[in-house]
Parts: C-alpha cells; sequence; structure tokens
C-alpha cells in the first residue's frame, strides 16, 4: 500500500544560520525500539491472524495466484496456527533483506497490496516466545526460527536450507498457541469480511458477513455491534462519532442494524497496529463521503431490490430488512405493494380468541379467525404480521418469531378447547417442531397464499385425526392443561410445570425458597416485589395460583410464603441492618439544594459543631441506603422513608437556602465565602449569645 505523503506547512522565525540536528534512534536503544514496535498491539491473538493472513494475500497477489490461502486453527492433536499462502516464497537473501528489518517493506509502491509498514510479519513476537516459518522459492526450501531474545528484540535463525523437489511456492507461518486461546473465534469473526475464494479456514470457505446490501460495497447488517470501514480485507471499526450510517434513531434492541463499507485499498489510513482507523483529513472525508452515499442510496436500492427479489416471500424478506434500517414507504413487487401485514375485516371488539401463553401447556399462543363468542367464518379480526418490528398485538419484533408461527387451515371450530389444544402440542411434537404462534383460519385467500409463498400451511384435518392416548389428554389436564397434581411456576424465573412431589420431601425443590401469588406469570413478573428485586427468584420457586388453590397450597406446604409476606420480611431485615447515621444522611440528602451547599464546604473549617458535622452527613456516601430505600419502599412505612432532617440549618443560616439554586459548579467556586459566611454567622450567634448571658447574670 502506498504511504500517504504528507505536506508540511512551516513558517519559523528562527535565523537560517542556527544550527539544525537531524533527530535519529540511538544505537544502543535499538533493542528497545524493537520491543516497543512488536509490542504495539493490544490483541495479540487477532494481531498475528491478521498480519499473517494479509500477508499471505499480498503473496498471492504479487504471484498472480488465485487459489485461496489457507488457515488452519489450533486443535487438541495440533496446537499450532499455521497460515500457508502459495505466494513467490522467500529466499535466505530475502529473509536478510527485509523480513527482518523493522520497516523494511516492498510494498510500498503499490495500491494491490496492504502491506507497507514492515512489522507485521515480526507480530508473532507479541504473543509467543518464538515461532517458524517455512518458505519455498526458486526450488529451495528454508526453514527458519524466530525468537524473542531476553532485551525485548528477536532473531531469526536459519534452521535449514534444502533442495525443495515437488514442493511448490509459498510460506507456511506456524505459531504454537497457549493452552486457553480463543484463535478460532476470532478467526471466524475476521474472515467473514474477506471477499469469498480467497481463504479457507480448516478447509472450509468461512461463512461470510451479510444482511441489506445496499451496493456491491455498502452493507447494512445486525451481524456486528458497530460501524466498519474494510480496506484489503481488514476491518476497521468506525469511531460512533463518526458512524456511517446515520439513522439510528430507527435502531431498537431487536432490529440494530450498523454499515459495513468495503473500500479500495489506500482509501482510508489506520494505526500503526492496524487496530484503528488514523481519522486524519483524508479518513474522515472518506468516511463523510460513505455516509452520504448511504444515505443517498438506501431507499432506492430496497425498493429496487424489492422488485427484483426472485419469489413473493423474498420480496417480504426484503422489505423487513429496509423496514428494520428506517425505511417506511411503500414497495412493489410484481405490481403488487408489498404488504407489511394480512388483514381482513373490519376491525371489532375484543382480540382473537385463543388460549394465552401462561395458561398453555407450551409456550405458545394460539390465535384462531373469528371473535369471541359469535363465530365468523372466513373472517380475521386482527392481521398476520410478515415484517419485523410490526406495532400489531401479536408481532414481537424479530423477523424469527413473526416468519417461525405456524399456519393453519381448515379450523372452523367455534373455539379452542382443552381437547384441541392437546392434539395441536402432540401434532407439533410429532412434526419435531417448535412450539410458537399458531394461526389458525377457514382458508386462506388467494392473495394471502401468494404473500405467504414458501411458508408451510398445515392442515387442520391432520391436528384434529389425532387420537390422544388415555391419561395424556383432556381428561388428565387441568383446565389450563397442565398435569393435574402440578402449578404453574417461575423456577429461576423461567416459566415452568412443577408437580407437587418435586416440591415434597425429598422432592427436588425441598430445599428452595417457596413463595406464591395469584395470578399468571406475566402477573408475577409485573409484581413490585420482583421488579424492584425486593424477591430474587435466583434459586427460588414462585408458584403462580388462581385464588381457588391458595389455601390448599397453604395447608400442603406450610413453608410458602406470598410474594407481599416475602417482601415485607426483606424490608424489615434490609431496615434493621441500617444504621441512624446512614438514615440522618439520607434525610439530609433529600433536602436538595442546601444539601448541595453543604457538599462544598470543609467540615474541618466550620466553627458550628453541628454545622459541621451536618456537612458530613450531606459528604456521607448514601447510595447503598438509597438504593435499599429504593427496592423495599413499598413496604416501608413513611416514617422510616422520610424521616426529618437531622439538622435546622436553614433556620439558622437562612442564606444558604438562596445559595441552593445556584448550579453546582457555582457552589463549589464560591464555597470559601460561603464558609467566611457562615463562621461569621455562628460566631455572631455565639457573641450575642454571651452577652445576653452576662446580661441576665
Amino acid at each position: 500500500m502506498r504511504v500517504t505523503e504528507r505536506v508540511l506547512d512551516v513558517e519559523s522565525t528562527i535565523s537560517a544560520s542556527a544550527e539544525r540536528v537531524a533527530m535519529t534512534i540511538d544505537d544502543s536503544a535499538l533493542a528497545h525500539i524493537m520491543s516497543v514496535l512488536t509490542d504495539l498491539y493490544s490483541d495479540p491473538e487477532g494481531a498475528i491472524i491478521r498480519e499473517y493472513s494479509t500477508n499471505a494475500l499480498d503473496a498471492h497477489t504479487d504471484a498472480g495466484q488465485s487459489r485461496p490461502i489457507e488457515v488452519t486453527t489450533p486443535s487438541e492433536f495440533a496446537p499450532f496456527l499455521t497460515i500457508r499462502d502459495y505466494g513467490t516464497g522467500l529466499s535466505v537473501d530475502d529473509i536478510r533483506d527485509t523480513f527482518s528489518r523493522y520497516g523494511a517493506s516492498t510494498k510500498r509502491d503499490s495500491d494491490d497490496v496492504v502491506g507497507m509498514l514492515g512489522l507485521g510479519c515480526k507480530s508473532a513476537l507479541t504473543y509467543a516466545d518464538s515461532f517458524t516459518f517455512t518458505s519455498t522459492k526458486d526450488g529451495r526450501t528454508v526453514q527458519v526460527l524466530v525468537a524473542r531474545d531476553e532485551d525485548g528484540a528477536g532473531s531469526m535463525s536459519v534452521v535449514s536450507d534444502v533442495p525443495a523437489g515437488d514442493t511448490p511456492n509459498g510460506t507456511a507461518v506456524t505459531i504454537p498457541a497457549k493452552r486457553v486461546n480463543s484463535l478460532a473465534d476470532k478467526a471466524r469473526a475476521f474472515f467473514r469480511f474477506w471477499t469469498p475464494g480467497t481463504v479457507l479456514l480448516n478447509g472450509e470457505a468461512p461463512a461470510r458477513i451479510d444482511g441489506l446490501w445496499l451496493s456491491d460495497s455498502l452493507l447494512l447488517t445486525a451481524d456486528v455491534d458497530s460501524d466498519y470501514v474494510v480496506m484489503g480485507n481488514v476491518p476497521y471499526p468506525v469511531p460512533d462519532d463518526n458512524a456511517l450510517f446515520g439513522e439510528r434513531a430507527t435502531y431498537s434492541r431487536y432490529n440494530a442494524r450498523r454499515c459495513v463499507a468495503f473500500v479500495p485499498i489506500g482509501a482510508v489510513q489506520f494505526t500503526p497496529s492496524r487496530e484503528a482507523l488514523q481519522l486524519t483529513r483524508k479518513t474522515t472525508g472518506a468516511l463523510d463521503a460513505l455516509r452520504d452515499e448511504v444515505a443517498r442510496t438506501r431507499d432506492a436500492s430496497i425498493v429496487a431490490q424489492v422488485a427484483s427479489a426472485k419469489t413473493p416471500s423474498d420480496a417480504v424478506r426484503l422489505l423487513r430488512d429496509g423496514r428494520a434500517v428506517g425505511y417506511a414507504g411503500d414497495a412493489q413487487y410484481d405490481g403488487r405493494v408489498v404488504p407489511d401485514r394480512l388483514t381482513r375485516g373490519a376491525a371489532k371488539t375484543g382480540a382473537m380468541s385463543g388460549v394465552a401463553a401462561d395458561a398453555s401447556p407450551l409456550s405458545a399462543s394460539y390465535l384462531r379467525a373469528g371473535g369471541r363468542g359469535q363465530r365468523v367464518k372466513g373472517e380475521r379480526y386482527e392481521s398476520l404480521p410478515l415484517l419485523a418490528g410490526d406495532s400489531g398485538r401479536y408481532s414481537y419484533g424479530t423477523p424469527e418469531d413473526v416468519t417461525a408461527w405456524h399456519l393453519f387451515e381448515g379450523f372452523d371450530a367455534r373455539e379452542m378447547t382443552v381437547t384441541k389444544r392437546d392434539k395441536l402440542a402432540q401434532y407439533l411434537a410429532d412434526k419435531g417442531l417448535e412450539a410458537g404462534q399458531c394461526v389458525l383460519v377457514d382458508t386462506f385467500t388467494p392473495d394471502e397464499r401468494y404473500w405467504l409463498d414458501g411458508r408451510t400451511i398445515h392442515a387442520w384435518s391432520d391436528v384434529d385425526a389425532i387420537k390422544l392416548q388415555r391419561g395424556t389428554g383432556a381428561a388428565s389436564a387441568l383446565p389450563n392443561g397442565r398435569p393435574r397434581g402440578s402449578y404453574d411456576a417461575l423456577v429461576d424465573g423461567t416459566y415452568k410445570t412443577v408437580t407437587a412431589s418435586q416440591l415434597d420431601t425429598d422432592g427436588e425443590y425441598e430445599n428452595v425458597p417457596l413463595y406464591w401469588t395469584n395470578g399468571n406469570q406475566y402477573q408475577a413478573k409485573a409484581h413490585d416485589a420482583i421488579r424492584s428485586g425486593a424477591v430474587g427468584l435466583s434459586g427460588a420457586v414462585l408458584l403462580c395460583l388462581p385464588a381457588g388453590r391458595i389455601e390448599k397450597l397453604r395447608r400442603d406446604f406450610p413453608r410458602a410464603v406470598s410474594l407481599n409476606e416475602a417482601a415485607q420480611r426483606a424490608a424489615d431485615a434490609w431496615y434493621a441492618g441500617t444504621t441512624k447515621r446512614q438514615r440522618d444522611a439520607y434525610a439530609l440528602q433529600r433536602t436538595g439544594q442546601t444539601a448541595a451547599v453543604l457538599r462544598t464546604l470543609d467540615a474541618g473549617r466550620v466553627n458550628d459543631p453541628a454545622l459541621a458535622d451536618a456537612v458530613r452527613l450531606a459528604q456521607y456516601d448514601g447510595k447503598a441506603y438509597a438504593a435499599g430505600v429504593k427496592t423495599h419502599s413499598a413496604r416501608l412505612s413513611q416514617s422510616v422513608t422520610h424521616p426529618d432532617a437531622p439538622t435546622d440549618t436553614d433556620k439558622r443560616y437562612p442564606l444558604l437556602v438562596a445559595l441552593g439554586q445556584s448550579y453546582a459548579g457555582t457552589l463549589a467556586k464560591i464555597a470559601d465565602h460561603t464558609m467566611i459566611y457562615v463562621n461569621a454567622a455562628y460566631d455572631a450567634a455565639t457573641t450575642a449569645g454571651d452577652a445576653r448571658q452576662k446580661g441576665d447574670s
């Protein structure tokens, strides 16, 4: 890669006759400098993968070699990282003249290759004390041991120089891996940015990064957590302040997308470690141009890709990806506007009829066409979302959630009974399908079938034909589908069904905390004791009960405690462990602005002992106590959470109230003057008090 020339415009008032001393490197410091250059890298594992693989690819470019380089990550039987190329190779003279020298490079006159610093070929010494490379060139094979000396610099020893025989030109670098390493993971993460066909990772082409391609060089993807500029196959993270994709407001925790831009070699500049961009004028200018290109091409690219999709379902997927990156307009495929959702029938009161997830033996909801009560054949009163991020009642935000819904046709019953639900559960299990949202309709219309192209539509008649085995269906189940003698529960915060035997003596949950609450799992999770953290679910079982089962539970399991009682016990125990000093500090700090003034004072210089103590209380670290109050506030009495402030500071020093209206920065600047005021006020009050006392005597 060509070095970017720096043009310096320096004006000086120094006389032309002044002695000029050129800066250089002291000979005695060469070993130290080489050690510093070797240890450039904050991520040694990432460095050796990046430096030697890009060197290998440069060798292929120089040699006109079209085959991929080969990378093998460590295994139990071969604990080495090996990177092999089939380029021109190295001779002993090449090793002596270039490879062994820090800063020496043959690549500074071309933008066809990535290297140019003359540092990367030594990078393995930042990870291992020694490594080997074997290189074949002009009929001879050279094996070299590279090791780090005691002074931190490196040296190379030519172990052998023998005829190559049939061995092709090229170089293999072999680096011993540490016992615990993440080289395989980092290699997969690095090579996903590489041009297809340029590398084999453990004998296979690595998975490439993918997403919504705005062009051959611009990608919007959820596979990374930062924007990247990829130059010469090396990904450089872009600082958020220079982000390429400016639609940050369109991101959600479900659908965040970042931009990956592939640029020509030389388009941006990087730090010597090649771990980050160097934000020079050239680099920031390139980033600005890329940002403009993304903004300019996004919408048109999405519309064009949807229009040229191979199938209707591909068109839906592409528009879904477009929605995820902020595109809000329409798009057409095959002369039709691609819908965000499928809807038929006028909206009516009540949601789709069905059984909610908390009352189901599966982790699923069953939605059926028609309203509650009156069955209207063929109509669906709420829509079936097709796209991610849909705001519909039954859309949960990700493409996987929506596209994994199971579609059933031929359901014409008035309601979803327990038996039907058991049959549906059996059908899904028999088919090896994961429990998920199920949409049940009489008949899908031709238009709906068009947009559901590629989606499996199951026949409800196949579900209805299932014969449940005795003891597995409704007869052995409670009205909500649970086995008899069992409870809906949150175990370690996860929804499960637990049996009475698991809670009893010698049961799985015999010795864990056992709580109960009236309601389903969602009501339980919304309980203030859980939301505040007053009662933790880790290592505990929380039974979610209807009102009619509470008394029997309390008789069968006397150790079971209601959430409310458990929260009260936790609050009482917490308060008993606090001190009066903590409570006084919390009360004073809640006075707001007065406390802000007191925090700027020096208690050791305050004459008034009571005020000095108030200063210490204002400066007391009360974060832990305040956090406890927040957690247990629903169970603490008003007198506990809001005790009276322990001083009468406002009455004795009224100017502090006025000062309290100032900003914190202002208070800090006038702290010395505030000290003068309070001490003068105290001394004056003390003198007046002494005078009154003498007069009385």
